[in-house]
């Protein structure tokens, strides 16, 4: 860095990221002081060998060759991966290094530091070669990644790309031996001194190390095994892409092979598995990672942009996956950048600018950077995306070389076009300027006004004493038909400190609806800036006025607003009349007949408005404003306000309710965000007393709809939300946002209403007006609606005081501000009847609300109840929304920032209630009671590239996640999923839902587009049977690793154990994935063939008997079940037998034995046995398949094989 600071300076190596500890003094931090500046003795050659401990005659003891080298390396490697990782925590935090162990020959990661050895034994200190230092970093990064853990068969593989695509060496740890050794792991070397090359070309045998070879020469060597895949990625950057299709050059090919590596290596849990030939099919197989990692959609069937490079480098190696399961064809990137950028490189102080030429067909640029003798022959630092065509790195040291390339990419993050040439600069301090146009939201013009003008202010900087002329251009883009622009010229005297130049953009006559930008253009002498403007050209519609058609009033065209006009004055046949009443598409709901007109309730118009005076659109914010005339004081009246997205079939969502607020004429408002879909409506219930409904229908009651329509966006998304992939598309954040929905109405009415008011229940008029009159200013009669300045996050126990104010013209306005209740499909479940109740009578603690608890971080019931709802508290996501007390997660779980509230994913809303997902149960939630998880969610586009994933936990002040199930949207927009599941023990309990775009199943999985939501809730102790059966179904297993073994952790009638157990242990051929697969370690035999010698292969557990009966029932204690073992038997099958057993605890399983049974042959058979499913939630059966011996749960035979499969019970009813 740069640091000017005089007199006595001390510096450690021990920074953010990075400490270095050497064992050349007691495991002490290097630390130097020094009086004029720092110099560590970088430059200082050894001075012979075997000086591992040697000083540059300054600092401490531990500022050894090995110290400063590694300090450097492993900061540079950090700084790469959060590039391209900038989410992984791991990446943000310190990793320590330990220099100079006293030992040779090696280097290693033990889980948490990275540990390096001295000089001897004919290798070098391991602690002064880069590769070695990159290679113990990326066991690190493999084991902190979005899978965790390190990666099966090898993650010695994975440590080596990591290595050699930052150094752009295949010779893994270069320099290892320094005694004239070259290496031979995975092949024997040609002139590699390290311990192996990763590229087929630079070892004897001149052939690609493939799966078969492996098998037949590693043996159980991580090392030689990790060479089959590593060969592959290398084989991919080195040749596949630098070949004919693609034909890229070296710097394009090392950053396409370099994103990939980092999207792709997290979501990989085994690289290969099964036979040789083809064994990447696997779903988190090595090839299928790298493939979406490429992909440009999610769908792999439509091939992807490399796929053809990807197929054939996997495919030459044998662990690719055959065609005819994973068709192999290169789609997804029309219209790529065919040509390189121009760039050139202005050095300033302690920075670089950056400027190139544009490139067709580019919809944006990566900048990346290096630095070093390599230049730009090594891996880089991606410093970020742009669409425009300056970019500047700052922070710079003076007087040091860097290196830049400009990479034009296409209409996706997977489209890459060929990379400028390496530019290289040394920034030194130099005058400058800078140009910051900071306000870059989007210029819209209108052609129907034409002429129009709009200005944007420019503020000039100068740096270093730059004086003199700055020439300021302004150029629209040629899609733009009828803009003009115009820039002016400013000048900069000495001493001046800023200068402002003034921007003028203009329509006239002659202007085509279209869209493009303004590019501001400003030089002097060799500097140039730019900056852009994005336009748009519309032809807004503008006011529109209804027709009566189809049932209802309809405007027909798009616009800024839609008026019913007269379309509505009056109520039904009897009370105006209403013209066309009642107004209602499909005539549902009639209105009231009785009173008299303009002295009794009627809806007389409806008005609905863009608030920005533009054409109404998707995701815009509107108003609606009723005018209705209230019956007497106007205290007993109220408007329902509900919207819909399809007016056609319309689904009605509920927005709020506001009171009238005083008699007569009155107009009542309330504004929401526009959904997608064409043609939209509102629908108005305005009422005499009663309860919120759609349709009340009471005597003096009236519904009336307004139809119009909406200018419609098309849904794109250009870039995969893989967790690797850095988030460089800005965040949408409408200009309001509503700070509450009515679901978090209180629901009690204020003890002192006046007790002269007629019962709430009553659908009569009072026979006479009261005597007394409440006055509508008194804080004594609080209104039971809330007002927008009431805050969520206050206890919802006591209604606000705000009450509407009285305004003495003739239309008198009060206004509350809402947005549309996220809601399910029917409104008796969108609007739980008690929401907006007066006084209601709860059952065993009723529905409960959720207030956000700062202790815990997410939403919390505190009371036990029926159900457990957080209202608004969830809607939105981060600062899409925004998200109220984001994230709201207990463990501080982030949301993703990309995209557009209510088009993009989102959590909306997550509830806990009793009951299963199609029944319920009045009363309390309730340990051993069933209850279901109902989540609301905006799902994105179809909704089938989305993925819901449940999890609950029994203690919510410190909660392990349990993985429920996951469930993919049926289709776009909002939607309610539901999940049901048996409450455990614990008093105070969590759920959480995970909403994702794509990735894998993680309680916290990364993602662009991702959101977690967690609600806590109270539970009442004491185990009660369900009053009806949940539906049963089938489920398959997964690994999970903290118990070792697979299990199906959802309720259901059968769990499948798949391929996860096929073959035995690791050495007979086909390793079994995650051996030995047993809860209490019980290791497999070693001797024999893959399906020559024994193995269990798969094992199943469902309901009823042998013979199927009663197997459409759940798995419930104390009933029937049946294990079923998938063996291969050796020879005949005479000498081999399976014994059965069963558990129910999984942390300290105690096995009881239920049977043995022996094959009918050899070869592949099926073993069953039937018996009664023990008490308990998470049980367990174990198979140990054995030739000869006796009888045991872990009998430990060479070729025995011992698995367990746990599953899901439900308790007795």
């Amino acid at each position: 860095g740069n640091y000017n600071q005089a007199g006595n300076v001390t510096a450690k190596l021990s920074g953010e990221y990075v400490e270095m500890r050497d064992f050349c003094n007691s495991q002490n931090v290097a630390e130097v002081t020094q009086t004029d500046g720092i110099n560590w003795g970088g430059n200082a050659a050894r001075a012979s060998s075997n000086a591992d401990c040697e000083v540059p005659g300054f600092g401490d003891d531990s500022n050894t060759h090995a110290s400063r080298t590694g300090f450097y390396e492993l900061n540079k490697m950090k700084e790469i991966a959060r590039s391209r990782l900038p989410k992984n925590n791991w990446l943000k935090g310190q990793l320590v290094a330990k220099m100079n162990r006293e030992n040779s020959c090696n280097a290693y990661w033990n889980g948490s530091t990275v540990n390096f050895y001295r000089e001897g034994s004919g290798c070098g200190n391991t602690g002064e070669i880069a590769a070695v230092f990159d290679h113990e970093w990326g066991h690190g990064m493999d084991a902190n990644d979005v899978n965790g853990g390190i990666a099966f068969p090898s993650g010695e593989g994975i440590a080596d790309l990591y290595s050699a695509l930052r150094l752009n060496d295949s010779c893994i740890g270069r320099g290892f031996y320094n005694d004239g050794r070259k290496c031979a792991t995975g092949g024997e070397c040609k002139i590699c001194t390290g311990v192996r090359d990763i590229d087929q070309a630079e070892k004897k045998n001149g052939g690609p190390w493939t799966h078969t070879m492996s098998n037949n020469k590693c043996g159980s060597s991580v090392h030689c095994i990790g060479v089959v895949y590593s060969e592959a990625v290398w084989d991919l950057y080195k040749r596949k892409l630098q070949q004919g299709p693609f034909n890229y050059d070296e710097n394009t090919a090392l950053e396409i092979v370099t994103r990939l590596t980092y999207i792709a290596a997290g979501n990989i849990n085994t690289w290969f598995t099964g036979p040789p030939t083809f064994s990447g099919c696997g779903s988190q197989s090595g090839y299928r990672a790298y493939l979406e990692a490429d992909d440009d959609d999610g769908d792999l069937t439509n091939g992807t942009p490399h796929m053809s490079a990807i197929f054939e480098a996997f495919n030459d190696h044998e662990i690719a996956c055959p065609t005819y399961q994973i068709p192999v064809f290169d789609s997804g990137c029309p219209n790529n950048p065919q040509t390189q950028p121009e760039i050139t490189a202005t050095p300033v102080n302690m920075g670089v600018q950056l400027s190139w030429t544009t490139v067709s067909n580019s919809v944006e640029y990566e900048v990346l950077r290096s630095e070093g003798v390599m230049q730009c022959s090594q891996g880089k630092v991606l410093l970020g995306k742009t669409t425009g065509n300056t970019f500047e790195d700052s922070g710079l040291q003076n007087g040091r070389e860097y290196y830049y390339i400009v990479v034009p990419k296409g209409v996706n993050d997977a489209c890459y076009g060929p990379s400028s040439d390496c530019a290289a600069v040394v920034p030194s301090a130099q005058p400058y300027f800078t140009v910051d146009c900071s306000d870059s939201s989007v210029i819209d013009f209108d052609v129907n006004r034409v002429p129009a003008s709009v200005s944007r202010q420019c503020v000039v900087t100068p740096y270093d004493g730059w004086t003199g002329s700055i020439s300021v251009e302004c150029n629209p883009t040629s899609t733009l038909m009828g803009i003009q622009c115009e820039g002016e010229s400013v000048f900069i005297k000495a001493g001046q400190s800023t200068a402002t130049c003034t921007i003028t953009i203009s329509i006239v006559s002659g202007a085509e609806m279209s869209e493009g930008s303004v590019t501001m253009v400003a030089r002097g002498r060799s500097i140039e800036r730019t900056s852009s403007f994005d336009v748009t050209i519309t032809k807004g519609g503008g006011p529109q006025q209804a027709i009566f058609e189809g049932g209802s009033p309809i405007c027909k065209k798009h616009g800024s607003s839609c008026d019913s006009v007269s379309l509505l004055d009056g109520r039904g046949l009897n009370l105006g009349p209403e013209p066309n009443q009642p107004n209602i598409r499909g005539n549902d709901c009639i209105d009231g007949s009785s009173g008299t007109y303009h002295e009794d309730e009627s809806l007389d118009k409806i008005f609905v408005r863009s608030l920005d005076d533009k054409d109404m659109t998707e995701g815009s914010l509107i108003e609606v404003t009723a005018t209705v005339w209230a019956w007497n004081y106007g205290d007993t009246d109220s408007a329902d306000f509900y919207y819909t997205s399809d007016a056609l079939n319309p689904e009605w969502l509920y927005i709020g309710t506001v009171p009238a607020g005083g008699g007569g004429a009155r107009e009542l408002k309330v504004q929401y965000i526009l959904p997608e879909g064409e043609l939209q409506a509102v629908r108005i219930n305005f009422r005499y007393k009663g309860s919120v409904s759609v349709c009340s229908g009471g005597n003096y009651d009236e519904a009336d709809e307004l139809a119009f329509t909406v200018v419609t966006k098309t849904p794109t998304r250009s870039t995969s939300s893989h967790s690797s992939a850095p988030s460089l598309y800005p965040s949408y954040t409408p200009t309001l946002r509503p700070s509450l929905k009515p679901s978090t109405l209180p629901s009690n009415l204020p003890s002192n209403a006046p007790s002269e008011f007629p019962s709430l229940s009553s659908s009569a008029k009072p026979s006479q007006t009261p005597s007394v009159t409440p006055s509508l200013q008194s804080s004594s009669s609080p209104s039971i609606f809330t007002s927008p300045s009431w805050s969520p996050s206050q206890s919802p126990s006591a209604p606000p005081t705000t009450t509407p104010s009285t305004n003495p013209s003739y239309l008198p306005t009060f206004t509350s501000f809402f947005t549309p209740s996220i809601s399910p499909s029917s409104q008796s479940s969108l609007l739980p009847s008690w929401a907006p109740s007066i006084i209601e009578t709860m059952v065993n603690g009723g529905p409960q609300t959720a207030i956000f608890d700062n202790n815990i971080g997410a939403p919390r019931c505190f009371d036990v109840g029926v159900e457990c709802n957080p209202g608004t508290l969830m809607e939105g996501r981060a600062s899409l929304g925004p998200e109220l007390s984001s994230p709201n997660t207990i463990d501080g779980c982030r949301d993703g920032t990309v995209g557009k509230y209510l088009r993009d994913e989102s959590i909306e809303r997550v509830v806990v209630r009793a009951g299963d997902v199609e029944s319920t149960e009045e009363m309390n939630l309730t340990e051993g009671m069933r209850a279901t998880i109902t989540a609301t969610v905006y799902a994105w586009s179809s909704g089938q590239d989305d993925r819901a994933d449940f999890f609950y936990a029994s203690n919510a002040a410190n909660p392990t996640w349990e993985f429920l199930g996951t469930l993919i949207p049926p289709s776009g927009g909002l939607q309610e999923l539901k999940m049901a599941y048996t409450l455990p023990p614990g008093s105070l309990q969590a759920v959480r839902v995970g909403f994702r775009y794509k990735g894998s199943l993680n309680a916290c999985s990364p993602g662009n587009y991702n959101d977690r939501d967690d609600l806590v809730f109270s539970v009442a102790s004491g185990t009660s049977a369900p009053t009806s059966a949940p539906t049963p179904s089938n489920h398959d297993a997964i690994y999970d690793s903290g118990l070792g073994i697979p299990i199906c952790a959802q309720f259901g009638n059968s769990c499948d154990s798949l391929s996860l157990l096929n073959s035995r242990g690791e050495s007979i051929g086909i390793s079994e994935e995650n051996a030995p697969n047993t809860l209490d370690s019980c290791k497999d035999g070693a001797s024999g063939t893959y399906h020559s010698d024994e193995s269990i292969d798969r094992i199943v557990v469902k309901s009823g008997e042998i013979d199927g009966t009663g197997s459409d029932a759940a798995l419930t204690s104390h009933r029937r079940a049946t294990i079923i073992a998938s063996v291969f038997a050796f020879g005949t099958g005479t000498n081999d037998y399976a014994d059965f057993y069963y558990t129910n605890n999984l942390e300290n399983p105690s096995w009881t034995y239920i049977d043995t049974v022996s094959p009918a042959g050899g070869g592949v058979q099926e073993l069953k046995v039937s018996y009664d499913l023990p008490q308990g939630k998470r049980q367990a059966v174990r198979v140990n398949f054995r030739y000869r011996g006796s009888i045991s749960p872990c009998s430990g035979g060479n070729y025995d094989d011992h698995d367990d499969l746990a599953f899901t019970v439900s308790p007795g009813i």
